[in-house]
Protein backbone atom coordinates (compact mmCIF):
# COMPACT_ATOMS: atom_id res chain seq x y z
CA UNK A 1 0.00 0.00 0.00
CA UNK A 2 2.68 2.11 0.85
CA UNK A 3 4.28 1.63 -2.54
CA UNK A 4 0.92 2.42 -4.64
CA UNK A 5 1.29 5.84 -2.43
CA UNK A 6 4.31 6.79 -3.18
CA UNK A 7 4.26 6.08 -7.03
CA UNK A 8 1.11 7.59 -7.41
CA UNK A 9 2.93 10.80 -5.06
CA UNK A 10 5.82 10.43 -7.96
CA UNK A 11 3.24 10.66 -10.94
CA UNK A 12 1.59 14.11 -9.88
CA UNK A 13 5.06 15.30 -9.17
CA UNK A 14 6.29 14.94 -12.55
CA UNK A 15 2.92 15.16 -14.12
CA UNK A 16 3.14 18.70 -12.64
CA UNK A 17 6.04 20.51 -13.86
CA UNK A 18 5.19 19.67 -17.53
CA UNK A 19 1.80 21.64 -16.71
CA UNK A 20 3.89 24.26 -14.64
CA UNK A 21 5.77 24.92 -18.20
CA UNK A 22 2.86 24.81 -20.21
CA UNK A 23 1.20 27.85 -17.81
CA UNK A 24 3.82 30.20 -17.94
CA UNK A 25 4.32 29.74 -21.54
CA UNK A 26 0.69 30.17 -22.13
CA UNK A 27 1.02 33.42 -19.90
CA UNK A 28 3.67 34.87 -21.68
CA UNK A 29 2.54 34.25 -25.50
CA UNK A 30 -1.10 35.65 -24.19
CA UNK A 31 0.53 38.97 -22.62
CA UNK A 32 2.50 39.53 -26.13
CA UNK A 33 -1.00 38.91 -28.14
CA UNK A 34 -3.15 40.81 -25.89
CA UNK A 35 -1.18 44.15 -26.67
CA UNK A 36 -0.45 42.98 -30.32
CA UNK A 37 -4.86 44.01 -30.64
CA UNK A 38 -4.13 47.22 -28.81
CA UNK A 39 -3.11 50.60 -30.82
CA UNK A 40 0.00 52.63 -30.92
CA UNK A 41 -0.19 55.44 -28.01
CA UNK A 42 1.84 58.56 -28.88
CA UNK A 43 2.03 61.40 -26.17
CA UNK A 44 5.04 64.08 -25.48
CA UNK A 45 6.78 62.75 -22.61
CA UNK A 46 10.05 63.34 -20.33
CA UNK A 47 12.32 60.70 -18.68
CA UNK A 48 11.61 61.62 -15.00
CA UNK A 49 13.80 58.72 -13.71
CA UNK A 50 15.74 55.35 -15.03
CA UNK A 51 16.35 52.17 -12.31
CA UNK A 52 17.64 48.80 -12.86
CA UNK A 53 16.89 45.48 -10.94
CA UNK A 54 18.96 42.49 -10.83
CA UNK A 55 16.93 39.09 -10.61
CA UNK A 56 18.32 35.69 -10.30
CA UNK A 57 21.43 33.85 -8.66
CA UNK A 58 24.13 32.55 -10.55
CA UNK A 59 22.67 33.12 -14.05
CA UNK A 60 21.50 36.55 -13.08
CA UNK A 61 20.02 38.92 -15.36
CA UNK A 62 19.27 43.25 -15.40
CA UNK A 63 15.81 44.07 -15.95
CA UNK A 64 15.67 47.97 -16.77
CA UNK A 65 12.72 50.65 -16.37
CA UNK A 66 12.22 53.81 -17.22
CA UNK A 67 9.50 56.14 -15.43
CA UNK A 68 7.81 58.69 -18.02
CA UNK A 69 5.78 61.94 -16.89
CA UNK A 70 3.56 63.48 -19.29
CA UNK A 71 2.61 67.28 -19.90
CA UNK A 72 -0.80 66.74 -17.02
CA UNK A 73 1.90 65.36 -14.33
CA UNK A 74 0.71 61.74 -14.27
CA UNK A 75 3.72 59.35 -14.63
CA UNK A 76 4.15 55.96 -16.05
CA UNK A 77 6.96 53.32 -15.78
CA UNK A 78 7.82 51.02 -18.46
CA UNK A 79 10.43 48.23 -18.81
CA UNK A 80 13.08 48.73 -21.76
CA UNK A 81 15.88 46.62 -23.16
CA UNK A 82 19.16 47.95 -22.14
CA UNK A 83 20.25 49.41 -25.63
CA UNK A 84 16.87 51.33 -25.34
CA UNK A 85 17.71 52.13 -21.89
CA UNK A 86 21.05 53.10 -22.24
CA UNK A 87 20.17 55.79 -24.66
CA UNK A 88 17.58 57.58 -22.60
CA UNK A 89 18.96 60.46 -19.73
CA UNK A 90 17.02 61.74 -16.51
CA UNK A 91 15.48 64.92 -18.45
CA UNK A 92 15.19 64.41 -21.94
CA UNK A 93 12.12 65.56 -23.57
CA UNK A 94 10.58 63.87 -26.63
CA UNK A 95 7.51 61.57 -28.21
CA UNK A 96 7.17 58.43 -25.97
CA UNK A 97 5.14 55.47 -28.63
CA UNK A 98 3.58 52.55 -26.55
CA UNK A 99 1.48 49.77 -27.27
CA UNK A 100 -0.48 48.08 -24.74
CA UNK A 101 1.80 48.25 -21.58
CA UNK A 102 4.70 48.19 -23.90
CA UNK A 103 7.44 50.29 -24.54
CA UNK A 104 7.71 50.94 -28.51
CA UNK A 105 10.20 53.84 -28.97
CA UNK A 106 11.16 57.27 -27.89
CA UNK A 107 11.97 60.43 -30.20
CA UNK A 108 14.40 62.95 -28.13
CA UNK A 109 13.22 66.64 -28.78
CA UNK A 110 15.21 68.04 -26.51
CA UNK A 111 17.79 66.53 -23.93
CA UNK A 112 18.12 67.55 -20.19
CA UNK A 113 21.96 68.34 -20.59
CA UNK A 114 21.32 71.80 -21.83
CA UNK A 115 19.68 71.81 -25.28
CA UNK A 116 16.83 73.73 -25.69
CA UNK A 117 13.41 72.26 -23.98
CA UNK A 118 10.36 72.14 -25.88
CA UNK A 119 8.75 75.34 -24.70
CA UNK A 120 11.92 77.30 -25.57
CA UNK A 121 12.16 75.85 -28.88
CA UNK A 122 12.34 77.72 -32.40
CA UNK A 123 8.85 77.31 -33.68
CA UNK A 124 6.33 74.49 -33.36
CA UNK A 125 5.53 71.57 -36.51
CA UNK A 126 2.74 71.90 -37.96
CA UNK A 127 2.02 68.29 -38.95
CA UNK A 128 3.05 67.04 -35.65
CA UNK A 129 3.22 69.57 -32.97
CA UNK A 130 7.05 68.70 -32.16
CA UNK A 131 9.08 71.71 -31.18
CA UNK A 132 12.14 71.83 -32.82
CA UNK A 133 14.99 74.23 -34.41
CA UNK A 134 16.19 74.75 -38.00
CA UNK A 135 14.59 74.52 -42.17
CA UNK A 136 12.33 71.11 -40.92
CA UNK A 137 11.00 68.95 -38.62
CA UNK A 138 13.41 66.32 -37.64
CA UNK A 139 10.81 64.01 -37.12
CA UNK A 140 8.25 63.97 -40.03
CA UNK A 141 10.47 65.56 -42.02
CA UNK A 142 7.45 68.72 -43.01
CA UNK A 143 9.72 72.42 -43.56
CA UNK A 144 9.18 74.92 -41.83
CA UNK A 145 7.03 77.63 -43.22
CA UNK A 146 7.17 81.79 -41.61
Amino acid sequence: MMEFLFVIFIGLVLSAIPVSVFGSLSKAFGEGNAASGDPLDTREAAVAAKRMQIVGGDHAATLYFVTFEFADGSRRELRLGGRAFGTLAEGDRGVLTTKGGRFIGFKRISSGFGARGASDAGHKCEACGAPYTGAACPYCGTPWRN
